[in-house]
């Protein structure tokens, strides 16, 4: 100012735009006002981040649900066979519904890379206390009366050996190496819908006549097979493309039509105690084959 001149007052800086004071750190990113947030890098894959965390608490859930629901189906045909449900009709129950059942929930799992670990852990369970059983390994009592009660054809633990422990091994395969997969909801309709009612329609419908290249089975087993497994495994493979996954090709209901009509073909062929395998694998190879032309 000019001599003689009084000075004005000072101006404070305001604090929008001031810089921090000399010799002192800037706090960025602290508390909920202005100033830059603290930039975060990518979450990796090991087990802090939060998005695995949510997923392993999503597939968590997903098993204890799929446990759940196989257990109440077991745990009811169980009831019912104490009440006098024939042997064989137990079976066959059993047989077409727990896989159904379990491929069902697979849309409640997770889309991490664990997921069909988690989930395959529900019919390596069954197959592992199936074995048990199968095997005379320990067991507790009420669950061994169980599946031999359920199970067994001839109420002999043996017998679980063959076609019931073949039926969780094929699950738990599929399960880990065609999880999410179109051919995967095609096996598995074909194997426990088709396969199934065609025991149940062989032994039960009368007047009923043998197959020409094999006796043991039936026109009538055969035709329930077609009848059930066809539009089944068509609605399923639609419904798994609907959901994104993989192997439907641009017509997945012609996949699930072939597979039900390849897996029929195979079920009539005179083998014992292996359909449990052959069927669900000419369904999924069937399926990858279709898918890949369609």
């Amino acid at each position: 100012p000019p001599l003689g001149a009084h000075p004005g007052p000072r101006r404070r800086p305001s604090a929008e735009g001031a810089g921090p004071p000399k010799g002192s750190r800037a706090l960025v990113g602290r508390g909920s006002g202005g100033g830059r947030a603290k930039q975060r890098g990518p979450r990796g894959p090991g087990f802090g981040g939060t998005a695995v965390m949510a997923d392993w608490e999503v597939d968590a859930r997903a098993t204890a649900g799929a446990f759940g629901i196989v257990g109440a189906i077991f745990g009811g045909l169980y009831v019912l066979r104490l009440a006098g449900l024939p042997s064989p009709l137990t079976r066959k129950l059993l047989h077409m519904s727990c896989g159904t059942a379990f491929l069902a929930t697979w849309p409640t799992f997770s889309a991490s890379a664990w997921a069909p670990v988690f989930a395959a852990s529900v019919p390596f369970s069954m197959t592992l206390g199936v074995a048990a059983c199968a095997f005379h390994l320990p067991l507790p009592a009420p669950v061994d009366a169980m599946l031999v009660r359920c199970m067994s054809r001839r109420g002999h633990r043996g017998d679980l050996a063959k076609g019931p422990l073949i039926y969780g091994v094929v699950h738990t395969a599929v399960t880990l190496l065609m999880w999410r997969s179109v051919p995967a909801a095609a096996g598995v309709v074909v194997l426990c819908l088709g396969d199934g009612v065609a025991d149940v329609a062989g032994r039960n419908i009368r007047p009923n006549r043998p197959l020409p290249w094999s006796r043991r089975k039936s026109v009538a087993g055969t035709g329930a097979f077609l009848l059930l497994a066809v539009p089944c495994a068509a609605a399923a493979t639609v419904a798994a493309a609907a959901q994104g996954w993989w192997g439907g090709g641009h017509n997945p209901a012609a996949v699930g039509v072939w597979a039900a009509v390849v897996g029929a073909a195979v079920e009539s062929l005179p083998q014992e105690d292996v359909d449990n395998a052959t069927v669900i694998l000419a369904a999924v190879l069937t399926s990858l084959a279709v898918g890949a032309l369609a």
